[in-house]
């Protein structure tokens, strides 16, 4: 791919105090050299016209009257930037664009015309009396007394007279940086040092350099100040740079005053949507809710608010059902009835949010999360996970952050033993007793020999918004040993 040196340099020249809304015209000039008659073919350029074009239709796009040249030897360069200059009055809005080649000599910048001779080391001074320099359009700008300059200089390939460990004329690539100035606005298409691409790749047919396909459509956005353009262009032309694994951003400078500049016009305001009570918002989405978490949490927030009248109502309506314990069907035989000799049993309660597995095995038990928010980690919380009455914190691996928002981990574990419960090493799961879940709740993995006598109970809460309480009882039997001996 062909490679623009480093700086592909725009410098935009704002006249202190005044906007371009009060301009009395809008004149451009925009220019595009490809070919030097000079120098050698692998000199050449391909894509300054296209780029010069491509300005100079979004200026017009915006209102400029536009004079347009390319491939110009110098006589016919001097004569464009008179033109342009000649028609310039006080008050109006001026905008110069070159693409082409360009160099840094004696701390100066200049931009090549068609004609440049072929110069060799030690012609410095010759160079930049055939070109045409940065300075000296600059000052012919503001010496027409316009109120807004813009002058891009899309300049900065390498140098045709610098070989790499030669001597030679100028610097060896890009343009010099300028010390800005009060009133000037500058912005160069890659960094000190850095080279701007042509093309991303050998399939990349854009006609444009990567700089100027950003930097013309960029010209017709309204309400893009030019601070604001200098920002959107140079974090494009990076994203895009990085693609083509490359390091090329653009630098700016802001040394304007009187408020901002917009080429393409401001914004129209937007109107603003009305205000939305965020206490109205909130009981929208909580109102049908089986959670008295949920409901508490939203009184401590919003109880001072008509809808805390309503959510302490849903509460005692909630309490009230809760009284009522959820019991088997009539056809089933008592819990109590049922439980086996010597029976154990695991009472487990937790905030539950997404999908986690309660996990048993060798009188340990400990969580495995598989979704969402990890139990009693909802909306920023650090609920105890209860067991048997016992208040149990479980901890995380800390990538997971403080929700626990994770796809597949493990928490660490509880020693049943502390409750006073011993399962031995061999439990049987004789049955599960659902005492409170707003969704599913199943037996994921009954102990066996088969599986290292482990036991999984699946609590899923997906199906809901929000995280609720899940109460579970685990009645385990006699150790299979146990059962083995009584036969």
């Amino acid at each position: 791919m062909r490679i623009l040196a480093a700086l592909a340099c725009a410098l935009v020249l704002v006249c202190a105090g005044l906007r371009p809304g009060h301009a009395e015209k809008r004149l451009a000039l925009v220019i595009g050299n490809d070919r030097y008659a000079n120098l050698p073919a692998g000199e050449q350029l391909r894509k300054a016209v296209n780029d010069a074009r491509a300005v100079g239709d979004a200026l017009e796009s915006i209102g400029f009257q536009v004079i347009r040249g390319e491939n110009l030897g110098r006589p016919a360069l001097v004569a464009k930037f008179d033109e342009l200059t000649q028609r310039l009055e006080p008050g109006d809005t001026a905008f110069f664009f070159f693409a082409g080649h360009g160099v840094a000599v004696g701390g100066g910048n200049y931009i090549l015309p068609a004609d440049v001779p072929k110069v060799g080391p030690g012609q410095d001074t010759l160079l930049a009396r055939v070109s045409l320099g940065e300075a000296d359009i600059v000052a012919d700008l503001q010496g027409r007394g316009v109120r807004v300059a813009i002058v891009v200089l899309d300049a900065c390939r390498n140098n045709p007279f610098k070989k790499p460990g030669t001597r030679g004329v100028g610097a060896e690539r890009g343009l010099a940086r300028i010390e800005p100035v009060r009133g000037v606005f500058s912005i160069y298409s890659a960094g000190i040092g850095q080279t701007a691409l042509d093309r991303l790749g050998d399939t990349d047919a854009n006609p444009n350099s990567v700089f100027t396909r950003v930097f013309a459509p960029a010209l017709k956005k309204p309400g893009l100040s030019l601070g604001d353009l200098a920002v959107e262009v140079r974090e494009e032309v990076a994203r895009l740079a990085l693609t083509a694994s490359h390091d090329q951003l653009p630098a700016y400078y802001d040394q304007t005053t009187g408020g901002r500049v917009y080429l393409a016009g401001a914004q129209p305001a937007i109107a603003q949507p009305p205000a939305i009570d965020p206490a109205a918002q909130a009981w929208a989405v909580v109102q049908n809710t089986t959670s008295v978490a949920v409901l508490e949490d939203f009184i401590r927030q919003f109880g001072g608010t008509p809808y805390g009248s309503m959510a302490r109502a849903r509460l005692e309506e909630l309490k009230k059902q809760q009284l009522t314990a959820i019991k088997p069907p009539v056809s089933a035989p008592a819990p109590e009835a049922r439980a086996p000799p010597n029976a154990k049993t695991v009472r487990l309660r937790a905030l539950i949010d997404g999908r986690s597995i309660v996990t048993i095995q060798n009188n340990k038990l400990w969580w495995h999360h598989l979704d969402w928010a990890a139990p009693g980690r909802w909306d920023g919380r650090n609920e105890a996970t209860t067991v048997n009455g016992s208040s149990w914190y479980p901890t995380w691996p800390q990538k997971w952050g403080p929700d626990v928002r994770c796809g597949d981990c493990s928490s660490s574990s509880f020693d049943l033993s502390t409750v006073g419960i011993s399962l031995g090493v061999t439990p049987v799961l004789e049955e599960l007793r659902v005492v409170q879940a707003r969704s599913k709740t199943n037996i994921k993995t009954r102990p066996s020999s088969a599986n290292g006598y482990l036991t999984e109970i699946e609590l899923d809460d997906n199906a809901s918004i929000g995280a609720d309480i899940y109460e579970v009882i685990l009645v385990f039997g006699a150790n299979d040993s146990d059962r083995s001996s009584r036969r």
